[in-house]
């Protein structure tokens, strides 16, 4: 009979984890990962069939911790900034991690590096922010979400290559003129762009989304 593993099975995932999030997705082999857990790779496989099954669970778990984490985006205003704020910040400060959410090829990989497959809870829910929020059509909404998604792409996967080409306050303020650009766009065509609105987005222009507890109603 084969010794009990010193390790369990979440262990071991957290493990793998943390490896992947240290070092990237390459990094995760049954060697470096024993050599973590203080064994030998024997054990490894007491619990998966393979080291493609384990980076699969590690996947998983990358999904859900980003998820919530973007969630928190609701608990903001204005939300839809908010949360292209902390697309390019999991980019920033966790690029293994968004490396293999958003830039994977192959088997394990998220449909075109955008929030429409494995987080489409998410961004379906977004789309309703913006259409709460600027009071433009569900396909306005959805373009414009695909318009800073390109954007915010773009930088997220310079910063999750190394190259730190831009502060997250210039960040903020540019998404604020892409966004506003957008939003007039929609608004001129059908004769109802609020000047008001427009400039108080402006206004606000590099200053970071308001907690939602913090708004005080008059």
């Amino acid at each position: 009979m084969p010794p009990k593993p010193k390790f369990t099975r979440e262990q071991l995932v957290d493990a793998a984890f943390e490896l992947v999030r240290e070092q990237g997705v390459d990094a995760l082999v049954a060697r470096e990962l024993a050599k973590r857990l203080n064994t030998t790779t024997t054990p490894i496989f007491t619990f998966f069939n393979s080291m493609d099954e384990l980076k699969a669970e590690v996947y998983s778990i990358a999904v859900e911790r980003i998820t919530a984490y973007l969630r928190e985006s609701f608990n903001y205003y204005p939300t839809f900034k908010e949360f292209g704020l902390r697309w390019v910040k999991i980019a920033k400060h966790d690029p293994h991690l968004y490396s293999l959410l958003f830039l994977q090829t192959g088997a394990i990989r998220c449909k075109n590096g955008l929030l429409t497959e494995d987080f489409q809870d998410v961004y379906t829910d977004i789309k309703t922010s913006i259409v709460d929020t600027f009071g433009i059509s569900t396909d306005e909404a959805e373009e414009l979400f695909d318009v800073m998604s390109v954007y915010a792409q773009g930088l997220a996967s310079m910063f999750a290559l190394g190259y730190d080409i831009m502060k997250e306050e210039e960040f903020d303020r540019l998404v604020t003129k892409l966004v506003l650009s957008y939003v007039a766009g929609c608004k001129i065509k059908t004769d109802s762009l609020d000047l008001k609105m427009a400039k108080e987005m402006l206004s606000n222009e590099g200053k970071t989304p308001v907690h939602k507890s913090e708004i005080k109603f008059t």
